[in-house]
């Protein structure tokens, strides 16, 4: 009976790990779900003239397109064609009606995505026309690759790299790029490799009967500004900064500490470093 109960009791805790790992697998992929930017849900009407450059926002992110190059134009929407291809149908964003050759895609943020896809459409595609394109990502204006592409027709899915991962801007050139259609960018939010802070709580120093010099030392940032440290104390032990006694003591890396008074004499104080990012707070010892 024993010898049962305990086989019962380890397949339970393999159907929990189980149960676990795919709820975690779930979890994560629907962090990273795949957003896609479309121009067909704003309420323009067809041809209609909607600036340069022109901001849209999409899943809590705004991104920026910006023309240049050539004559000064203005982005079009467009739903059909105006020569004769008999193109209907869609909603593209395009370049307006002058020559250009650049096409910048930023997010107004400066927040890093992983670009996935651009559906690119060749209104001209009955007059044989192609669009040799070169696409580049861009990290805090520092290039991480490029990619060519060619769009001969309608419906040419631009499908990107792993240079396109973690990227801030996106620029699009051409020797005219006027009238390309452009719709359904795919898009994720780009993972984080920062991590919250790493740090240890300094020995105290300058004991009196009712003063302390406390403080601790940032040994990594974890790859994010410290926005907040400081230290936080008790009288009961593993203090923390939600439900205890929180001084601050500037931002940033390094080694801080400050003269704490006003503590009662004969009493025990529990103390703890603290560091905040913009991925959480980390205690020292």
């Amino acid at each position: 009976m024993k010898k049962k109960l305990h086989t019962f009791t380890k397949q339970s805790n393999k159907l929990s790990l189980l149960i676990f790992f795919v709820f975690a697998i779930l979890h994560s992929s629907s962090a990273l779900s795949q957003n896609t930017i479309t121009f067909d849900d704003q309420g323009f009407i067809d041809n209609q003239e909607i600036g340069n450059p022109y901001t849209i926002s999409n899943n809590g992110e705004i991104f920026r397109f910006t023309i240049s190059g050539g004559a000064t134009t203005s982005h079009r929407y467009r739903t059909a064609d105006s020569w004769g291809c008999n193109n209907t149908g869609f909603g593209d964003l395009t370049a307006g009606t002058n020559s250009a050759t650049t096409w910048t895609i930023e997010t107004v943020s400066g927040s890093e995505i992983d670009l996935g896809t651009i559906k690119f459409n060749n209104l001209f595609n009955c007059f044989n026309f192609t669009y040799s394109l070169l696409i580049e990502g861009f990290k805090n204006n520092v290039s991480t690759g490029t990619q060519n592409f060619s769009v001969t027709d309608m419906n040419s899915i631009f499908t990107s790299s792993a240079n396109f991962d973690d990227v801030d801007k996106i620029i699009i050139t051409g020797t005219d790029i006027a009238n390309l259609g452009m719709d359904d960018i795919e898009w994720q939010g780009a993972a984080s490799s920062s991590t919250p802070p790493t740090l240890i709580t300094t020995a105290a120093s300058g004991v009196t009967a009712t003063i302390a010099t406390l403080g601790g030392n940032i040994t990594d940032n974890g790859g994010a500004a410290v926005n907040e440290r400081g230290i936080v104390y008790n009288t009961t032990g593993t203090p923390n900064v939600n439900d205890d006694t929180k001084v601050q003591i500037g931002s940033g890396d390094g080694s801080f500490s400050d003269e704490i008074t006003g503590l009662s004499a004969g009493t025990t104080y529990y103390v703890r470093a603290y560091a905040t990012n913009s991925e959480g707070t980390s205690y020292g010892n």
